[in-house]
């Protein structure tokens, strides 16, 4: 990634995690739940960069077929965004 990828990802998890931090405080949500929701979506941002940069998806492919890469990019990672908060 180029320097105006690698500020443009930055902007992009410093806003995710700005937006998460505040569902926490809304749901009263404990710090494991929001740093895995973090490392997930973090992951998934850098996970379609490189989609994007192998050109296997468009950007159209992100905004219209947002659902469809989330379930894909569990799969193939093998992570889950289900969280049990009672066991955290």
């Amino acid at each position: 990634m180029n320097g105006k990828h690698t500020a443009k990802l930055t902007s992009h998890v410093a806003g995710l995690e700005r937006r998460l931090l505040l569902v926490q405080v809304w749901l009263n949500l404990p710090n494991k739940a929001i740093i895995h929701w973090i490392d997930l979506s973090t992951n998934f941002i850098q996970w379609t960069l490189r989609k994007l940069h192998t050109k296997d998806i468009t950007e159209l492919d992100v905004i219209n077929g947002f659902p469809v890469l989330w379930k894909e990019y569990l799969e193939v990672t093998g992570k889950t965004d289900s969280v049990d908060i009672a066991t955290l």
